[in-house]
């Protein structure tokens, strides 16, 4: 049986303290994500990044709302809190609530109409640059599935208003 000698305790006590701080920042988790759809909305929308021209993201009593255009195209200044695990919702603008899919595919229904995550996707833009978006579709599997095989949300077309 070994023993850990005192002369290796400070370099054991520095390891834990910094896998430590490790695992803390690692499971840090953002507040709750809501978007409010436009009533009967269905299709993609797309929130695109524009750390120029974004509009600003706001916490708003705990949580972050993203207010999608009928045109289903948002624009931000930044991606942050989605950069963190978190939680997403989808209610109508009656605040009727639109279920996620959840977070394994398999357990929604393939004809479900369902507010579905098709990841952060990134497109060339007009000027050589990159057009960084994470696109949802409102809808079932097969029309998350075809609008990811046709790029569908490079079809929406922006409007740079800022949202209250």
């Amino acid at each position: 049986m070994s023993r850990i000698s005192l002369r290796h305790a400070p370099m054991l006590f520095c390891c834990l303290v910094c896998t430590g701080l490790f695992l803390g920042c690692n499971l840090r988790i953002s507040p709750p994500i809501y978007f409010e759809i436009p009533m009967n909305y269905t299709g993609p929308f797309a929130l695109i990044l524009d750390p120029i021209n974004g509009n600003p993201t706001v916490l708003q009593n705990g949580r972050f709302i993203y207010i999608i255009p009928t045109n289903g195209f948002l624009i931000l200044k930044t991606f942050s809190p989605f950069e963190h695990p978190h939680k997403e919702f989808a209610l109508y603008s009656n605040e009727a609530q639109l279920q996620m899919e959840d977070p394994d595919p398999t357990q929604t229904p393939a004809d479900a109409i369902v507010c579905r995550d098709t990841g952060m996707h990134e497109d060339p833009g007009s000027h050589s640059d990159t057009i960084r978006s994470i696109v949802y579709v409102i809808g079932t599997e097969k029309q998350k599935d075809q609008v990811i095989a046709t790029r569908q949300w490079r079809l929406l077309s922006p409007e740079y208003k800022k949202t209250p």
